[in-house]
């Protein structure tokens, strides 16, 4: 499903990845009961310039967030990216569309998200000589450098 809106002439159209966005502003916004005023003040106080109307248009719907934004807004309402970027579900093992045809159960999805597994995971694959090695191998890949030796065992 996508968002498509029409902004001054310009047809802006949303991704699964980009409404999931677009809710988790608004969700923890909420959450921590401020208003797109106070989050986009304090957004621009830590440095990264958002206005009001940005914010606003991006709730609506009507203005893509780009990875600035993304890391500026997770910075003010003190989470991760990734907590941003992780549909809302009930349960780990809800189906989650991520992109295209990619879609996994939510734990998977997180995991991926937190590095720790492929997207294409399924439990108990880690229990594999192969699922292992290719496990190592996305984290090898994924994480930085100083942190590989942290991460040396499949899960």
């Amino acid at each position: 499903m996508s968002n498509e809106t029409q902004r001054r002439g310009r047809s802006v159209t949303l991704g699964p990845v980009g409404e999931t966005v677009m809710r988790n502003i608004t969700y923890h916004r909420t959450l921590r009961k401020l208003s797109i005023a106070a989050l986009a003040d304090l957004v621009t106080r830590q440095g990264h310039r958002l206005t009001r109307q940005a914010l606003s248009e991006v709730e609506l719907g009507n203005r893509r967030v780009d990875v600035d934004d993304l890391v500026a807004l997770a910075r003010a309402l003190d989470i991760s990216p990734a907590t941003l970027l992780m549909p809302l579900t009930r349960d780990h093992d809800d189906t989650v569309e991520v992109i295209g045809d990619a879609s996994a159960p939510a734990e998977v999805v997180w995991s991926w998200l937190t590095a720790e597994v492929p997207l294409d995971y399924r439990p108990g694959y880690g229990h594999t000589p192969e699922g292992e090695a290719d496990i190592n191998e996305f984290r090898r890949d994924s994480h930085p450098s100083w942190s590989r030796s942290n991460h040396s065992e499949a899960g």
